[in-house]
C-alpha cells in the first residue's frame, strides 16, 4: 500500500498540543510511514515529532516504522536523509500499486506515492505492441505498472541509482515480468545512445528540471517518424498556471525543432503542488519528424 495523508500530520500534531507548529504530510509506503515536514525551513523539536510518530502508529496499526524526511531530495541519485522516529528500525518494505508488488528500501531510493495515478494513466495510453522507454525509472513505478497493466511489448527502464536498479530487478522477478521489462543501470543519455536509438514509441521523462541533452537523447530514441514524450515539469501555480504551461511547452518545442521534430501538446494535467507558487504538471507531447 502507498498513500499520501495530507491532513493526518495536522491532526496528530493538534492532538499532541502542537497545533500550528507542524506542517506537511505523511507518506505511507507499505508498512513504513515518512513524515514530510520541512524541518530545514521550519524547525520542529525531534521529541515533538517522536510523539506524533507514536500517535500515528496507534492510529494506523499496520504501520510498523516511522521516519522523518530530514532533507529535500537531492543529488544525482535523488535520495533524502531519513531520521528514525518510532517503531521498528527498518527501511525495507513491500508495497503494492495497481496489481504490482514492489520491494523497496526507503533509505536508498526516492518514492513518491503522488505519482500512483500517473503510473496507471500512462499504462492505459500504451497501445498493444508498443515499446516504451523510461529515462528515470527509480524503483520502476511507471515501468512495472505499464508492464502489468498494458499489452506493451517491452519497457526499457533506466536509472543511475544502483540501489534502485537492484530493487527494480527484484520486483520484476517477484511479479514475473522478466519478459516485459529490461533494466539498464547508467545515465539515460549514454544508454539510449548505445542501445536504444530509434527503438521506442514513447519516452517517459518523469524528472523535472532536465536539460536539453536529455530531450535530444529522448528524441533519438523515438522509432520512425512519430512518437510521444511524457514530460513531468515544474510550472508556476495559479494564477499564472496556463501561462507557465505554455511557456514550458514552448521551451520544449524549441528544443525539438532544433533536432528536426515538431511538437504538439495533446494533454496537460496538474500532478501536485510542490510549494505555495509552484506545481508539477505532466505534458503528453506528440512529436513528428519533419523533413
Amino acid at each position: 500500500m502507498t498513500l499520501v495523508r495530507r491532513d493526518l500530520l495536522k491532526e496528530l500534531a493538534e492532538s499532541s498540543g502542537l497545533s500550528g507548529n507542524v506542517k506537511g504530510s505523511v507518506d505511507i509506503v507499505g508498512d513504513i510511514a515518512i513524515l514530510r515536514t520541512p524541518i530545514w525551513i521550519e524547525p520542529v523539536p525531534k521529541e515533538s515529532l517522536e510523539k506524533i510518530a507514536v500517535k500515528l502508529m496507534d492510529r494506523l496499526p499496520y504501520v510498523k516504522s516511522v521516519w522523518l524526511a530530514a532533507s529535500p531530495v537531492s543529488g544525482e541519485e535523488r535520495v533524502r536523509e531519513l531520521v528514525y522516529l518510532a517503531g521498528e528500525k527498518k527501511t525495507t518494505t513491500i508495497y503494492r500499486e495497481h496489481g504490482v508488488s514492489f520491494f523497496i528500501d526507503v533509505a536508498k531510493v526516492y518514492v513518491s506515492p503522488r505519482l500512483s495515478y500517473e503510473h496507471l494513466r500512462i499504462a492505459k495510453l500504451v497501445k498493444p505492441g508498443e515499446v516504451v522507454t523510461n529515462f528515470f525509472s527509480g524503483i520502476g513505478g511507471f515501468s512495472l505498472v505499464i508492464a502489468k497493466n498494458s499489452e506493451v511489448k517491452l519497457v526499457n527502464s533506466i536509472d543511475i541509482n544502483k540501489y534502485a536498479v537492484e530493487m527494480q530487478r527484484e520486483s520484476i522477478k517477484m511479479n514475473k515480468l522478466d519478459n516485459k521489462v529490461k533494466v539498464y543501470l547508467g545515465d539515460a543519455r549514454t544508454i539510449s545512445d548505445f542501445f536504444l536509438k530509434e527503438s521506442s514509441n514513447r519516452v517517459l521523462l518523469p524528472l523535472p528540471g532536465i536539460d536539453e541533452s536529455f530531450y535530444k537523447a529522448a528524441l533519438s530514441t523515438i522509432k520512425g517518424d512519430a512518437g510521444w514524450l511524457h514530460v513531468y515539469e515544474f510550472v508556476p501555480e495559479s494564477p499564472e498556471f496556463s501561462e507557465g504551461v505554455e511557456e514550458k511547452f514552448q521551451e520544449i518545442h524549441n528544443i525539438t525543432l532544433k533536432y528536426g521534430w515538431a511538437a504538439s501538446l495533446y494533454h496537460v494535467r496538474k500532478v501536485r503542488s510542490v510549494g505555495p507558487r509552484k506545481a508539477q504538471v505532466v505534458m503528453d507531447i506528440r512529436v513528428e519528424r519533419y523533413h
